[in-house]
Parts: structure tokens; sequence; C-alpha cells
């Protein structure tokens, strides 16, 4: 392979870097899963809920990989490009509809868990209603944007996660008695393939390097770069995970909100005050970029979809469509959660096995056009 390959069809402000689709996966991949995932994986494996965790983050990081290898062999074009080539203009245009469709059923979770979780966490009093609202003005403006400015947010967000994650550890894992995990193997093994198809709502992470390739210039070692900061933001996920059983064993289904839940035993938290804080502020930041993600590339999704020449108007409406959703149903968070982790995440799974067959199935790229 050569030191340098550029074969990218995407447009200036679509282009990321190498690093940064590596840090996107490292800094809003993990920041996404810290609020209810923990719970859940404990509720449906408890002591076990490590051994889904990593089966799922295992097959999805083989997925990242298999897309990566498809587009090498597609010479480096964007997945809208492959299907044109491959299946014409009108059914690129159509999958493209359902992606975004299926991104915008994907970020009400992380929307609704985000609503409660900074609500019940940051404020000591009930806030005003439109306190949370405000994050759609910035998932607009986001997503108006290029996925350019998706990758410099990563570049400073990876900073504030690994802080934020140290921090978390280093406030909890004093607390935490891991022989709380024994025995390791208990259960039948087909309620862990079962538990397995839970953290899928969470997920996602195949279908938005689909969308990257052909927006990042390839280089040496480029394949390794994004699945390190894969398998990094997954072994975080599952350490933080195995670390709140630790602390509170068969209770854990029961904590929520398992970032400050895991830091209430610090010793530091006990005598100082709660500078666990500091670490669900440091998260916050990546936070709000990894819920918006989903929202900013449907939107560009659209945009590819409807061949819109500016993507102000897809911005607003999906958008406005998704507050209008949060508001009418902000109540029924716990009913959306297990909605999603009963049903919707066997659909999520589908779907994104559907998605990497339709890159397998497009045409190879010629020898000479790379």
């Amino acid at each position: 392979m050569a030191e340098t390959m550029t074969a990218v069809d995407g447009n200036e402000k679509n282009l990321l870097k190498v690093r940064q689709a590596a840090f996107i996966m490292l800094a809003f991949s993990p920041a996404l899963k810290l609020v209810f995932l923990p719970s859940v994986m404990a509720e449906v494996a408890y002591e076990q809920l490590w051994l889904p965790l990593l089966t799922s983050f295992l097959i999805e990081g083989i997925l990242i990989a298999l897309i990566l290898v498809l587009f090498e062999k597609r010479g480096y074009k964007t997945f809208f490009k492959c299907l044109e080539e491959s299946f014409g203009s009108v059914a690129a245009r159509a999958i493209y509809f359902f992606i975004a469709v299926f991104l915008v059923l994907k970020s009400l979770l992380p929307i609704f868990e985000h609503k409660l979780y900074i609500e019940n966490t940051i404020y000591e009093m009930s806030p005003d209603r439109i306190t949370f609202y405000i994050f759609f003005a910035f998932s607009t403006y986001l997503s108006v944007q290029g996925v350019k400015i998706l990758g410099r947010a990563a570049d400073i967000a990876v900073v504030f996660t690994l802080l934020g994650l140290l921090t978390a550890f280093g406030l909890s894992v004093g607390a935490a008695d891991y022989s709380n995990l024994l025995p390791i193997i208990k259960k039948p093994a087909y309620n862990l393939v079962n538990a397995a198809f839970r953290p899928v709502v969470w997920q996602g992470d195949a279908v938005y390097i689909i969308l990257f390739s052909g927006h990042f210039r390839p280089e040496k070692g480029y394949k390794k770069k994004i699945l390190s900061g894969y398998t990094v933001g997954a072994l975080a996920t599952i350490l933080f995970s195995a670390t709140l059983y630790g602390i509170y064993g068969a209770i854990t289904p029961s904590q929520n909100y398992a970032l400050p839940s895991m830091s209430v035993f610090s010793v530091i938290v006990t005598n100082i005050g709660r500078f666990d804080f500091l670490s669900i502020f440091l998260l916050l930041f990546s936070q709000v970029f990894a819920v918006s993600m989903p929202l900013m590339l449907a939107v560009k999704c659209l945009e590819r979809a409807f061949s819109l020449k500016n993507s102000i108007v897809a911005a607003i409406a999906v958008n406005a469509a998704v507050l209008i959703v949060t508001a009418i149903f902000s109540g029924s968070v716990f009913e959306l959660l297990k909605l999603s982790t009963d049903v919707l995440c066997y659909c999520y799974a589908a779907f994104v096995a559907f998605s990497v067959l339709i890159v397998a199935i497009t045409k190879k790229a010629v020898k000479n056009e790379i």
C-alpha cells in the first residue's frame, strides 16, 4: 500500500483526517454508553454483564474492519458513489433516505436518557423544561456544518473523554469489589446471546464508518488506527460497567445514572465534596457531540437523498421533529428504554447487517481507478 493515498470524492467541508475518524470512535462512542447501558446490561446478565458487552463490541468491531477492507477494494469512494455506480441514482437516494430515518430513530433513546440524566444529576431543583431543549439549537447548528467540524470537535473531545473516564475510575475503583463479577460462567448460553443484542441500541458505529468512508484520505495503517480508537472506547465501556457492578453487585440494575452512582462511596467525595462533578462535566462535553452526531448525519443523508443545495431546511426539519417528539414523550423514557432493548435492538442489528451487506455487493473498483 502506498504511503499516502488520495481517492476521496467528498467535498472539502466533509473531509476528515484518519486521526479524527479514530478519535470520533474513541471520544464519542464510549461517552454515549455511560448512562443507562450499564444498568440495562446488569438487569439482563447480572455478574456476566461484561460478556455480552464484549460479544457485542467484538461483532461490531469485526463489521467495522470488514467495512474498511471493502471500501479499500472500492477505491475509497464514498458510500453514495458506490451505490450510484452499482444500483443507480434512484436506489442510492432511497437507501440514504432510509439510513436517515434509521439515524433519527436511533437518536431518540440517547436524547431522552441524557435529558433525564442531566435534569436529575446536575440540578438540585427541577429545572425549567426549556433548559434541555437548548440542545436542539446546538444540534441544528452542527447539522448545518460539514463533517469536518465533527472531526475537529473529536480532536478536543478525546481529551475530555479520557480525563473524564480516568477521573471516574480514580474515584470509584477503590470501592469496587470485582469478586462480584464471579462466577464467570453461570447462566445458559442462549441468555448471553440474547443479552448481546441489547447494546446495539447505543451502538451503530459500523453505520457511521460506512458514511465516513470516502470522506477521509487513507494513509498507512489507517485501518489499525480507526480500529484501535474503537477498541479502546469499547474496553473503557466494559471496564466502566464492570466497575459499577463491582460496587453495587446485585442491585446494579437500579443504578440508572451510572456515572454519579460510581463515585458515591469515594473517600474524596465523602471528605471533600462532589469532586465527581468534574468527571460528569468533562464527559458531558463529549456527550453533547455524541448525542448530536446521529441527527447531523441524518441531515447529511437527506442532503444526498434529495440533492439539497443547502442543509438548513433539512437541519431545522429533523431537529424540530425530534424536539417535538422529545417534548411529548420525554415522560416515557423507561417505556422507550424497554421497547428499545426488547424489540428495536433486533431491528437495529438487522439494519446494520443489511447496510454492511449492501456495501459488500457494490462494485469493486477497477485497478486503474486507484
